[in-house]
């Protein structure tokens, strides 16, 4: 009842009121590294990123080709040199998105 009890609470206090005999539901709970099908929306979504920002600015991702800033440019190159096989894995992931999920 005290205030600040409740806003130090705030975030830690999971509600168990929405699930059925107070069960917590896993995928609703993970997060994008732990759940196959949204780490590999973000890899795509990496991926087509890095290509777009790539075919306006070359030199911007050209400049980082090793280290760590270095994935970005080899997710522009897989963008570009695998268009074909990107694309058709957006369609199938917005596909399993929209209708299956």
């Amino acid at each position: 009842s005290n205030p600040r009890t409740k806003l130090r609470n705030i975030g830690t206090d999971v509600s168990l009121t929405n699930f059925p005999q107070g069960k917590k539901k896993a995928s609703t709970l993970q997060s994008a590294i732990f759940n196959f099908q949204s780490l590999l929306t973000v890899i795509l979504l990496l991926i087509c990123t890095c290509a777009y920002i790539r075919s306006l600015a070359p030199s911007l991702l050209d400049r980082n080709k090793t280290g760590l800033l270095g994935i970005f440019w080899k997710c522009a190159r897989i963008g570009e040199r695998k268009s074909p096989y990107v694309a058709i894995c957006c369609i199938v992931m917005a596909f399993s998105i929209l209708f299956i999920q």
